[in-house]
């Protein structure tokens, strides 16, 4: 018994093979002759702009101070207990405890 491939092609399918691999190069060698042709100088006054740009950009980043958001963790709003988790049981419990003067962080050591 003979064994045969299955990737045995005609003549006239191995010359559309052919035809088609030849179309494939010439459309990439079109399309990268245009790329090339297509593309413009590099203005160098533009790129000068561009970086003093990003220059002083960076060196606002630097002198910016940074804002400090403290969590008091005394005062959560319903808003912040829902994100938390917390039912609204455990939250009415503790915005009770809060305001009997009790808290977890006492307000002495903000203070600080």
């Amino acid at each position: 018994m003979q064994n045969r491939s299955p990737f045995v092609l005609s003549k006239p399918q191995q010359g559309a093979v052919l035809l088609l691999l030849f179309c494939l190069i010439f459309i990439q060698c079109f399309r990268y002759y245009n790329a090339i042709s297509n593309q413009k100088p590099i203005d160098v006054f533009s790129t000068v702009l561009f970086e003093q740009k990003l220059d002083s950009l960076q060196l606002l980043a630097k002198t910016k101070p940074k804002v400090n958001f403290t969590f008091n963790p005394n005062f959560i709003p319903d808003h912040k207990a829902y994100i938390l988790g917390l039912s609204v049981k455990e939250y009415q419990r503790f915005s009770i405890f809060v305001r009997k003067g009790n808290g977890l962080i006492p307000p002495q050591h903000f203070k600080r």
